[in-house]
């Protein structure tokens, strides 16, 4: 009885064992596919202004001593134009 355990035993090993590869091939080829996919969405061109665009740059930088545009104020918040600083302070 030993022997045909043994034998069981081994067989079911070789089962087990070939179940896991089995499986660990398709989670790989699903990883694999998932990547390609998510790569393919994120280079495809965004279609119309549904795009996310960055900002404008600003045409003139506030100046440190606060002579600028009307309402921008410098970075110490004595801005000229009566607008509200960077700072926080009017």
């Amino acid at each position: 009885m030993r022997l045909e355990q043994a034998r069981n035993d081994e067989r079911d090993g070789r089962r087990v064992f070939r179940w896991g590869i089995g499986a660990v091939i398709v989670v790989v080829l699903l990883v694999v596919f998932y990547n390609v996919m998510s790569h393919r969405r994120n280079d495809a061109a965004p279609a119309g202004g549904q795009g996310i665009s960055q900002p404008a740059p600003q045409s003139a930088p506030a100046s440190p001593n606060g002579g600028g545009a009307a309402g921008v104020g410098g970075v110490t918040g004595n801005g000229g134009g009566g607008g509200q600083s960077q700072t926080g302070t009017q």
